[in-house]
């Protein structure tokens, strides 16, 4: 199923099912179900507005609010949550309103350290922004936010690269440890025939 594709909105509504049993079990501590209820609804949110189904974007988007709102503070989350905000009022052409949210979203997310994943959703922030600025007459800070969110792109780019590059090299120093110790035992073994045989 494609990210983007409304069949996956079945699988997300039953995830939340469970989410809801999570928190549920979970006693005092819904950090764990709140976490989970809000990935979910905040993806459902931007799925519905990948497919302009404005209207059930919301709903998701304030199901994710009040998820948040329960949450310990959460830079990433927080940011996602007003990313999307300002994705929906780009959608309904409230240029304004999504500049402050892009704003907020940036401002946010900048508090956290520089990392794969904050680099993707900057990427996202920057391209959404740069959009809305060019609405709203802004075309020198719109071409300045393009040019951020090709740089943060770029850096996502090189770091997932870098994550592959470790994890090939891990796997590969594992298998060439496994044939090392293959070897050994191999070598043991003849070495314990030779030694039978000698008797």
């Amino acid at each position: 199923i494609k990210t983007n594709s409304l069949a996956a909105v079945p699988f997300f509504k039953e995830a939340n099912s469970y989410a809801l049993k999570i928190k549920n079990d979970d006693g005092d501590n819904t950090n764990n179900g709140q976490s989970l209820l809000f990935q979910i609804n905040i993806n459902l949110s931007a799925l519905y507005l990948e497919n302009n189904k404005l209207n059930d974007a919301t709903f998701y988007l304030l199901s994710a609010q009040d998820n948040l709102a329960k949450l310990s503070s959460n830079h990433y989350y927080k940011s996602q949550f007003n990313y999307y905000y300002g994705d929906l009022y780009l959608k309904r052409s409230l240029y304004n309103l999504a500049n402050d949210k892009f704003e907020i979203a940036l401002n946010t997310l900048k508090q956290d350290k520089e990392n794969l994943d904050n680099n993707l959703l900057l990427s996202k922030i920057y391209k959404a922004y740069s959009i809305s600025l060019e609405k709203t007459g802004h075309s020198d800070l719109a071409y300045a936010m393009l040019k951020l969110n090709d740089y943060k792109r770029e850096r996502y780019i090189n770091e997932e690269k870098r994550n592959q590059e470790t994890i090939f090299d891990s796997k590969l120093n594992i298998e060439l440890y496994k044939q090392d110790a293959k070897w050994a035992n191999e070598g043991r073994s003849l070495q314990e025939k030779i030694t039978q045989e000698a008797k």
